[in-house]
This record gives C-alpha cells, sequence and structure tokens, in this order.
C-alpha cells in the first residue's frame, strides 16, 4: 500500500511540475505574455508615429492646394526647375537626402511567439515525477524494514 501511495506522490508532483512549468514558459504563460504586451506598446508607438506622419502630410497637402511657393519648392524637389533656375552637383559627391520619406509597416514585424516546446516541458515534469517517486519508493521500503 505504500508503493501505491509513492506512485501516486510521484503522479502528483508531475502534474503540479507540469501546470507549474507551464503556467511560466507554456505557449500561454507569463513569459508569452510578457512577450505580447511588448509588441503592443511598439504597435502603439507605431499608430502614433503614424497618426503624425498623417497630420503632417494633411498640412502640406492643404500648403499645396493654397500657397504658390509650396508648390514651387515641392517642384524643385522633383526636379523641376524654372528657366533661370539649375541644380548644382558638387564635385565630392555631395547627394541631398530625401529627409521626411517614410516607409509603412518597415519598423514593425508581424508577432511571432516564441514558444518553448510543451514536450519539454512534459518530460521535465515526468522526470520530476520520476525521481519523487523513486525517493520515496525507497523512502517507504526503508521504513518497513525498520520496523
Amino acid at each position: 500500500m505504500k508503493r501505491v501511495w509513492s506512485f501516486l506522490l510521484g503522479v502528483y508532483v508531475a502534474g503540479m511540475a507540469y501546470g507549474g512549468l507551464t503556467l511560466i514558459w507554456g505557449p500561454k504563460g507569463y513569459l508569452q505574455y510578457q512577450h505580447l504586451l511588448a509588441y503592443k506598446v511598439k504597435l502603439e508607438a507605431n499608430v502614433n508615429q503614424l497618426e503624425d506622419y498623417h497630420s503632417d502630410l494633411a498640412l502640406h497637402a492643404k500648403s499645396l492646394a493654397s500657397d504658390r511657393k509650396a508648390v514651387m519648392l515641392a517642384a524643385r524637389e522633383l526636379g523641376y526647375y524654372q528657366d533661370d533656375e539649375g541644380r548644382i552637383v558638387l564635385e565630392n559627391g555631395y547627394k541631398p537626402t530625401s529627409s521626411g520619406s517614410f516607409a509603412v509597416g518597415a519598423f514593425i514585424k508581424p508577432y511571432e511567439s516564441e514558444q518553448s516546446p510543451v514536450f519539454v516541458l512534459k518530460l521535465v515534469a515526468i522526470f520530476m515525477g520520476a525521481v519523487v517517486t523513486l525517493l520515496t519508493w525507497n523512502f517507504f521500503t526503508s521504513e518497513g524494514k525498520k520496523r
């Protein structure tokens, strides 16, 4: 009868170990939740940046619709010049940078979960249960020999 209790204790320990390990490292565990929260923060920052960019574009479009000088500057950036104007190319290879370029979706990668394999958690739990079973098995049998 003591061996049955030893086996049941080992099964109980294995189940509790698997539950604890899954709670922390499982596919829906604490570490996965923290990873998901960090991804949420990145997405919120990206949405805020896109909203700022949208408002800047709306102001730029409004100025292009109403201001002649803004249209002329935009045309110069695209390479259109008036008859008495031209482009200056320096010998050291200076190239004007394209400021304000924005690639939507280039900042945030799609969400990928970092899961530990569930079978490893199961193996660790079974190993812990087997160790407890063997330790209690030997403990109960040595107790019986002393009496």
